[in-house]
C-alpha cells in the first residue's frame, strides 16, 4: 500500500476543448473520469463529490480559477483523485493522490500517466512519480516551475524535457540526468 504517494504531471495549462480530449485519451488507456451509469464527472468541492458534466467540468478547467479535485476509476472498485492547478502562469499541474491504493493499482496509474505524458498533446515539462508520499510535491514545483535551489526529497522517477532537464541538472541541489530517449531525461539525485 502506498501512503501519501502522489504523481504530478507537469505540463502547459488546459485550454478549451482539452480536458475532454483528456478525457477520452485516459479512456483509452483505462483511466476513466465520468461515471459509467450516470455519464457525468465527480467532483470534490469541500469533501463533497458533485457531479458535473463533462462541459462544464472543460470549461470550468479552461478558465483556471482555482484548484479542482476529481475523481477518476481505472478498475470497477478502485479510483484515484486528480487536482489540477496552474502554479504558474502557462503551466498547469495534475496531482494524482495515491491514497489507498495497492502496490498494483500504483503501477497501472503509473503506466497511464508515463504513456500519457509521452504522448498527449498537451505539451508535458515534468513527471514526477513518488510512490510513498516521501518527498513534498510543493518542493518538486519550487524546482521545475521556478528553478529553486533546494533538493526537494526523493522521489521514485523524474521525467523531464528540456529546459526543466537543463534547470535541473544546473542547480546546486546535486541533480544528475540520463536520457532515456524521445526527448527525456531521467533526473535523480545524487
Amino acid at each position: 500500500m502506498s501512503g501519501d504517494g502522489y504523481i504530478r504531471w507537469y505540463r502547459e495549462r488546459i485550454g478549451p476543448g482539452g480536458f475532454i480530449e483528456q478525457v477520452k485519451y485516459f479512456g483509452e488507456l483505462g483511466l476513466h473520469a465520468l461515471q459509467p451509469e450516470r455519464g457525468v464527472l465527480m467532483v470534490d468541492v469541500d469533501g463533497e463529490e458533485i457531479p458535473v458534466g463533462i462541459e462544464e467540468a472543460d470549461r470550468i478547467l479552461s478558465l483556471h480559477l482555482g484548484d479542482v479535485a476529481s475523481i477518476w476509476r481505472f478498475a470497477e472498485d478502485a479510483q484515484v483523485v486528480c487536482t489540477y492547478s496552474d502554479p504558474s502562469a502557462g503551466f498547469g499541474t495534475q496531482t494524482f493522490s495515491l491514497g489507498s491504493l495497492l502496490a498494483e493499482e500504483v503501477e497501472q496509474i503509473e503506466s497511464v500517466l508515463v504513456r500519457a505524458a509521452e504522448e498527449f498533446p498537451v505539451g508535458t515539462s515534468a513527471l514526477v512519480v513518488d510512490r510513498r508520499g516521501v518527498s513534498d510535491p510543493d518542493a518538486w514545483d519550487s524546482q521545475i516551475l521556478y528553478g529553486g535551489r533546494d533538493a526537494p526529497g526523493h522521489a521514485d522517477l523524474v521525467l523531464t524535457r528540456e529546459p526543466v532537464t537543463s534547470k535541473l541538472l544546473a542547480a546546486p541541489a546535486g541533480f544528475r540526468g540520463a536520457d532515456v530517449g524521445s526527448g527525456w531525461t531521467r533526473v535523480s539525485l545524487c
